[in-house]
């Protein structure tokens, strides 16, 4: 599906969307007076699991991870990411995102973005939502990354669980 050359007043913006199994991509270019520059996101379906007991953050293959290219040094990045996530009752999952597999944004603070569930399991959609400044007109990567509280086995991505990353340049 592709939209394009949408015009209002000054403002000339082209958006472009392509569907391709199941995965959306898409591209928003502004000319003036738009306070986005560019989008790309995804939507993936777990087909395997990621257990660990690592209290360091981690990742695998599973998790959710997206790149964009900023235009400008100087752009802001906004990082939306969101995952269905299982407990296995004794374990608290902590979550957060790197850029580039080096920096942590959340600087170590999880507060919002961890869970348990006491006795029981339980499921939880977790949604984590940055702005990041990385600096850079190279490609950045953005990951999510998950950690147990304690050393128990925790289970944050199953099979059939769904997670969905999208990433905007802005001014």
């Amino acid at each position: 599906m592709a939209l394009s050359k949408i015009k209002t007043g000054s403002i000339e913006d082209t958006i472009d969307l392509t569907a391709n199994d199941g995965t959306f991509t898409g591209n928003i270019t502004a000319t003036t007076g738009i306070g986005v520059i560019q989008v790309t996101s995804t939507q993936v379906t777990a087909t395997g699991s990621f257990t660990t007991a690592s209290t360091s953050y981690v990742t695998d293959s599973t998790m959710p991870t997206l790149n964009i290219t900023p235009s400008s040094a100087s752009s802001k990045i906004m990082i939306i990411f969101r995952i269905g996530m299982q407990h296995d009752a004794s374990g608290q999952i902590e979550n957060t995102i790197y850029r580039n597999s080096t920096t942590d944004l959340s600087n170590g603070n999880t507060y919002g973005l961890s869970f348990s569930g006491g006795a029981q399991p339980g499921w939880f959609n977790n949604t984590i939502t940055w702005v990041d400044a990385p600096t850079t007109v190279g490609e950045v990567r953005y990951t999510w990354y998950s950690r147990a509280e304690s050393p128990v086995d925790i289970t944050p991505v199953h099979p059939g669980t769904t997670w969905s990353a999208i990433l905007m340049e802005l001014p």
